[in-house]
């Protein structure tokens, strides 16, 4: 399809801002039977989307990595604009694509997360990165998604721990399906279908809320919200405190 290409600002979206790590973007996610747990903990250590026993072990070692050598590309912070901008479909698939995929996974590894989507970069596309492994050793486990999108998913669901980058500092309970079904586009443009369960699903379906302008506290537990309020309060002290989350990415 012809199409413009995406602008230079492109790869150059969020010099000033930046899922989760929880170490594996999402926090970690982790499941309440006692012979999965040692599993879990293995893969998951600093992600986005943990168990409660271990949240408190994830959140420490989360980090915003600041600049990271590589990339200009800055973790953005709740509540920066941009996190609940609308997200463009990618239609042209170059060298400059596959630029901001590898700057988005040096800035997810540095970060220690398991994820990230572009709008946490200040970059308004359909685009997400994500390794369930959590380590850039693990590359094979590499994952990038382009233009993804939902095709089927499980009646069942269940409820696990989940933190973000873009929320430092906080967690809480989220449900999520079991597995779902996708469809997405690689960073040549071909397009395929994939299945991803449990950890993996969890995972996706947190970065894929990110390109739907949805955060993952839009869906905590009920009876966790008001356990976040004054962490949000915090962080939205914090945004107008720092000039670069004031800035908002020229794309």
């Amino acid at each position: 399809m012809q199409t413009k290409a995406l602008p230079p600002a492109f790869i150059q979206a969020a010099t000033r801002g930046l899922l989760h790590r929880p170490r594996k973007l999402l926090t970690t996610t982790t499941r309440h039977s006692s012979t999965r747990l040692p599993l879990l903990r293995r893969r998951i250590r600093p992600t986005s989307i943990r168990m409660q026993a271990s949240a408190q072990n994830t959140l420490a070692e989360e980090r915003d990595p600041g600049a990271v050598v590589g990339t200009s590309l800055r973790i953005l912070k709740y509540p920066h604009p941009l996190l609940r901008a609308e997200n463009a479909t990618i239609e042209t698939f170059d060298e400059q694509l596959k630029q901001v995929a590898r700057e988005m996974l040096r800035v997810m590894y540095a970060s220690r997360g398991v994820g990230l989507a572009a709008p946490q970069v200040g970059i308004n596309k359909r685009l997400m990165v994500f390794n369930p492994e959590g380590e850039q050793r693990a590359f094979l486990q590499e994952v990038v998604l382009v233009n993804p999108q939902i095709i089927a998913s499980s009646k069942k669901t269940d409820v696990e721990m989940e933190a973000c980058l873009s929320f430092p500092g906080m967690s809480g309970r989220v449900r999520r399906h079991e597995w779902v079904k996708i469809e997405a586009q690689r960073l040549n443009g071909k397009q395929f279908k994939a299945k991803y369960e449990g950890w993996k699903a969890r995972i996706f379906q947190h970065e894929f809320d990110h390109l739907e302008k949805t955060l993952y506290i839009d869906r905590l537990e009920e009876e966790d919200k008001p356990k976040v309020k004054d962490t949000l309060q915090q962080l939205v002290e914090v945004y107008k405190s720092e000039p670069y989350q004031s800035m908002q990415a020229a794309l």
